[in-house]
């Protein structure tokens, strides 16, 4: 707004142009809602701590079974993982035997 026009509007001044004939001003309704806004979000993040901090506690709680889980899933990709390779370079399955000989037939170094 004009410079000459700042006493019809309640409110704080927020900034100036370069020539100093417009000024910016913030109503002071608008202000109001402002903080109204800021109050709302530190609300939020009070919240937002305090589901983070629930389910970290339940997690902690639980701990021994995650790691188990974890322990387990590690097994278990270790095992598809060397099924997968055998696959691919075309491995066959080992026959067990009680005269504790290995015949390797066809065999090679995977390098």
């Amino acid at each position: 707004m004009k410079k000459e026009y700042k006493s019809r509007i309640k409110g704080s001044v927020i900034d100036k142009s370069s020539t100093g004939s417009t000024i910016f001003i913030e109503p002071t309704s608008v202000g109001e809602y402002y903080e109204e806004l800021q109050i709302l979000r530190i609300l939020e993040k009070n919240e937002e701590r305090r589901i983070l901090y629930t389910l970290t506690g339940m997690v902690a709680d639980n701990a021994a079974a995650f790691e188990e889980n974890i322990t387990m899933i590690e097994k278990l990709d270790y095992i598809f993982s060397k099924g997968k390779l055998s696959l691919a370079y075309g491995g066959t399955e080992p026959k067990i035997n009680t005269v504790r000989h290995i015949w390797l037939k066809d065999g090679r170094h995977p390098l």
